[in-house]
């Protein structure tokens, strides 16, 4: 059986996911809260410091990217990359019919950067 962990905002940041780590072990993947780019930047400080690899040594991490933008998606892929990363998965905030956000996991699985 495979275990993966989720994140709830602000509460499951790298420092937490390593305590749990030490204490219990036997996480196959942690996912990091939504790094949700936009135009002006594609990391806050807070996510950068969530996907440092310095800061998740030993873990199998999985970032998450929220975003409607597909020029936000592929740098912040591209920057993911560039930090080591090789899997994400990504997510595309949509309205349905009652114009309340709600978000669509696109694609359903976790997807791999080439």
């Amino acid at each position: 059986m495979k275990f993966y962990y989720a994140p709830m905002e602000s509460i499951t940041i790298y420092l937490y996911r390593n305590i749990y780590e030490q204490l219990f072990g036997e996480i196959d993947k942690y996912y990091t809260p939504f790094i949700m780019p936009n135009g002006k930047r594609t990391f806050k400080t807070r996510e950068f410091q969530d996907v440092l690899p310095e800061h998740n040594e030993g873990l199998h991490i999985v970032p998450q990217i929220l975003t409607k933008s597909s020029e936000d998606f592929i740098r912040t892929a591209k920057e993911l990359k560039e930090l080591g990363y090789d899997q994400f998965k990504s997510w595309l905030p949509v309205k349905n019919r009652c114009s309340q956000t709600k978000r669509l996991r696109i694609p359903a699985r976790t997807r791999s950067i080439r």
